[in-house]
C-alpha cells in the first residue's frame, strides 16, 4: 500500500530548507487516502484516566502500550506490516530532507480526548526526530514547538512545568486529517495545551527516528538535566500528561 503521496522536486527542496531553518515543518495532505482509511478502521484504543496513548493495531484493544517497529517485532497481522511500511516510507523521505544518516527507532498511536494536556518536554535520545501524522480529528488540537534551541545530553525525556514556556515563542503546528509534522523534539520543548472540548477526538501516529546509531547512545548522552526548573530539576523525567 502506498502510504505517502508523491512529492515534487520543488516540494522536497522547500521542505529541506524549511526544516533547516526552523527544525520543524508541516506537510499538508501527506498521507494517502487509502492509508488514512486503513488506520481509522484498524487502530483500536483502550482509554483510561492515566494514559491516553494506549493503542493496538488490529481487532481488539490492548491494555498496555504497544510499540511498533519495522524490524519484525509485534507484527501480528497484515495491518501492522503496513504500519511498518509507513515507518520505512518515512525513513526514506527523511533521508531526502534531513540527512541520509538517520535511523528508525519506534512508533505508536495516540488518541487525545477532552481534558488532555501534553506537558512541555524534550524527547529521549532515541527520539531525535519525531514525525506526527494526523489520521482522524473532529477538533483542532495543535502541537507547539518552542523556537529556542536547547543543548541536550540527557538520556531520557525531560518534562517541565507548563508555566516554564509561557513567555517563549513557539511554532504552532496545526494538523488536519492527512497532515504530517516533522520536528526536532530532542532540542526544542514541545507541548499541547489543555483541551476541555467535551467531544475531542484527535488521533495521531508517532514515528521516531535518531541521527545517532544505537550503539553510540551511551557515548553521546549522560545523566545531566538540560537545565534546572523547579519540581522537575531532580534528574527524573517527570510526567508527560496531567
Amino acid at each position: 500500500m502506498k502510504t505517502l503521496r508523491n512529492f515534487s522536486d520543488k516540494e522536497i527542496s522547500n521542505f529541506k530548507e524549511e526544516y533547516k531553518k526552523n527544525d520543524c515543518l508541516i506537510i499538508k495532505e501527506g498521507l494517502t487516502p487509502e492509508f488514512i482509511k486503513l488506520l481509522k478502521e484498524n487502530v483500536k484504543f483502550n482509554i483510561d484516566n492515566d494514559c491516553n496513548y494506549i493503542a493496538k493495531f488490529g481487532n481488539t484493544a490492548n491494555p498496555e502500550r504497544r510499540l511498533y517497529t519495522s524490524g519484525g517485532i509485534n507484527k501480528i497481522n497484515e495491518y501492522e506490516i503496513e504500519y511498518g511500511y509507513y515507518h520505512d516510507d518515512l525513513h526514506n523521505f527523511l533521508k531526502k530532507i534531513i540527512s541520509d544518516k538517520i535511523y528508525k527507532t519506534y512508533g505508536f498511536f495516540t488518541k487525545y480526548i477532552s481534558g488532555n494536556m501534553l506537558l512541555p518536554h524534550l524527547d529521549l535520545i532515541t527520539n531525535e526526530i519525531t514525525v506526527t501524522s494526523c489520521y482522524f480529528c473532529n477538533e483542532e488540537y495543535p502541537i507547539y514547538v518552542c523556537k529556542d534551541y536547547i543543548e541536550n545530553f540527557y538520556n531520557d525525556r525531560y518534562t517541565v512545568d507548563i508555566d516554564f514556556i509561557k513567555n517563549k515563542e513557539a511554532f504552532k503546528l496545526n494538523l488536519q486529517i492527512g497532515d504530517i509534522a516533522i520536528f526536532n523534539g530532542r532540542n526544542h520543548l514541545h507541548y499541547r495545551e489543555k483541551n476541555d472540548k467535551p467531544n475531542l477526538d484527535y488521533r495521531i501516529s508517532l514515528n521516531h527516528f535518531s541521527i545517532t546509531k544505537q550503539n553510540d547512545y551511551i557515548h553521546k548522552a549522560y545523566k545531566e538535566v538540560p537545565f534546572e526548573n523547579g519540581k522537575f530539576s531532580n534528574g527524573k523525567f517527570g510526567p508527560l500528561y496531567i
